[in-house]
């Protein structure tokens, strides 16, 4: 686990090696490095074996909310500075993001390296996985400009649920909309689940401070409508 302390020891790691290209996957809300979806992802990258593989975002799932996305990109991206300055590639580094990591962190990180660096340094790939809805009491967030083309020399999008917690419009030079991408069909089955599981512990956090019903409703809630958000990282891996 690295810090803004010594996040540039990374390279010194035993495990990371500087002539293979980084993916930074940096998740979304109430994600975190317990969860299904990154335990996924970080599986699939870690047994291609052609990738260094760096997860991103606040260690409290509490705190990776949107109010707090323009302090983790601002961090992220002098730490991201401090590698690239100490001579790793820019041509190596990929932002993977997923849901709030997409919608907001991922192009503040790369806007604040292209201002810092006067346009010299510019993210070669964003992936973003079913960007975040940017909600209207986020609005008036000066990080609610949401991710373009302009965030990379490239920029793909994978939507799957535009109805809930994703977005409807287009993202980047490519937009890959799953099953039309709103509703993902194996969310209504038992997969649904699987994604469940590992939220247990904040369902239950919000279940004991309100009406016994609720814990019932919000279960029901997410395995129909947060499924369809998460198979988003599913179809990546």
């Amino acid at each position: 686990t690295y810090d803004p302390s010594n996040f540039i020891t990374i390279v010194n790691n035993v495990h990371f090696d500087d002539a293979k290209p980084t993916t930074f996957y940096i998740y979304g809300t109430l994600e975190g490095p317990w969860t299904p979806t990154v335990i996924a992802v970080k599986n699939a990258y870690l047994k291609n074996g052609k990738f260094n593989f760096v997860l991103v975002g606040s260690q409290n799932p509490f705190l990776q909310i949107f109010e707090n996305a323009p302090i983790i990109a601002q961090t992220f991206a002098m730490n991201l500075l401090d590698i690239l300055n100490d001579g790793y590639e820019i041509s190596k580094v990929n932002f993977v993001a997923f849901s709030l990591g997409s919608k907001a962190i991922a192009p503040l990180t790369s806007r604040i390296i292209r201002r810092i660096s006067k346009g010299t340094l510019q993210i070669p790939k964003i992936v973003a996985l079913d960007p975040g809805k940017v909600r209207r009491e986020e609005m008036h967030l000066v990080c609610h400009q949401k991710l373009n083309r302009n965030d990379a020399k490239f920029v793909m999008a994978v939507h799957t649920d535009c109805e809930h917690w994703g977005t409807r419009g287009s993202n980047g030079h490519v937009d890959f909309r799953i099953n039309g991408g709103c509703e993902q069909p194996s969310c209504f089955n038992n997969l649904s689940k699987f994604f469940t599981r590992g939220w247990d512990t904040h369902i239950y956090f919000y279940g004991s401070v309100s009406p016994p019903d609720f814990l019932i409703n919000l279960k029901l809630f997410l395995a129909r409508s947060i499924c369809s958000h998460l198979m988003a990282p599913i179809y990546w891996v």
